[in-house]
C-alpha cells in the first residue's frame, strides 16, 4: 500500500503536466515503471493523446528538426535574394545616375565649345541647397523673365551673346533648409548668393 499510494501520486503529476511538457514513462529495475522528464531507453511517451516508442519519439523530433532546419534555410536563402536583388537594384541606379550625370556633363561642355566657336556666352544657372523646393525668377536666353517652382536641384545652361545681363532669385518654399543660387559663364562659377533664412530669397546677377 506504501508503494502504491506514491505511483497514484506519480500518475496524477505525470497526467497533470501532459498537457504542458513531454512526460516520458521509463521501465524501473523492479519492473515498474517512473516518469521522468528525459527520453530513457525502453521507455515510451505519450504524443497527442497516442503512446509511442521511445525510438519513434526520436525518429519523429528528428524529422520534425530536419523540416524546421530546411524551412529556416530556405527563408535564409530568399532573404539573401532579396537582399541581393536590392543591392543590384541599387547598383543599377547609382550606374544610370552616372552615366546621366556623365551625359549631362559632355553635353554642357559641348555647349560652352559651341559657344565659345560663335564668340557667345555659355551661361548656366544652378540652384541646390538643402530646400526641397524653391520659387525662380531668371532671365531667359531671348531677354525676357520666366518665373517657375522647381524641386532642387536645379539648373539651366543657354547660349547667349557677350555683354548679356544674367539675374536669377530663389525663394526657399518652406521654413527651413538653404538654398544656394549660382551663375557660371562658360563653365565657371562666377556669381555665387545663399539664404538660410524661413522663405529667404538668393539673388545674383552680372554682365557677362
Amino acid at each position: 500500500m506504501r508503494g502504491f499510494i506514491p505511483f497514484i501520486l506519480a500518475v496524477i503529476i505525470a497526467q497533470s503536466h501532459l498537457a504542458y511538457a513531454e512526460i516520458f514513462e521509463c521501465p524501473t529495475a523492479n519492473g515498474g515503471v517512473s516518469y521522468e522528464s528525459k527520453p530513457c531507453d525502453g521507455g515510451r511517451v505519450k504524443v497527442d493523446g497516442s503512446w509511442m516508442s521511445i525510438e519513434q519519439y526520436r525518429l519523429q523530433k528528428e524529422a520534425e528538426q530536419a523540416a524546421q532546419a530546411e524551412a529556416e534555410r530556405k527563408r535564409a536563402e530568399e532573404q539573401r535574394d532579396r537582399m541581393w536583388e536590392a543591392q543590384k537594384r541599387r547598383e543599377d541606379m547609382e550606374t544610370a545616375r552616372i552615366r546621366e550625370q556623365a551625359a549631362e556633363d559632355q553635353a554642357r561642355r559641348q555647349q560652352i565649345s559651341n559657344a565659345k566657336a560663335l564668340g557667345m556666352r555659355a551661361i548656366e544657372y544652378v540652384v541646390s541647397g538643402s530646400a526641397q523646393r524653391a520659387a525662380l525668377t531668371y532671365s531667359n536666353a531671348s531677354g525676357g523673365t520666366e518665373q517657375h517652382t522647381v524641386k532642387l536641384p536645379w539648373r539651366k545652361m543657354m547660349t547667349v551673346p557677350r555683354g548679356y545681363i544674367a539675374t536669377i532669385s530663389a525663394q526657399n518654399q518652406a521654413k527651413y533648409g538653404k538654398v544656394t543660387v549660382t551663375i557660371k559663364v562658360d563653365g565657371d562659377a562666377l556669381k555665387f548668393s545663399e539664404s538660410s533664412s524661413a522663405y529667404g530669397i538668393a539673388s545674383a546677377s552680372g554682365r557677362f
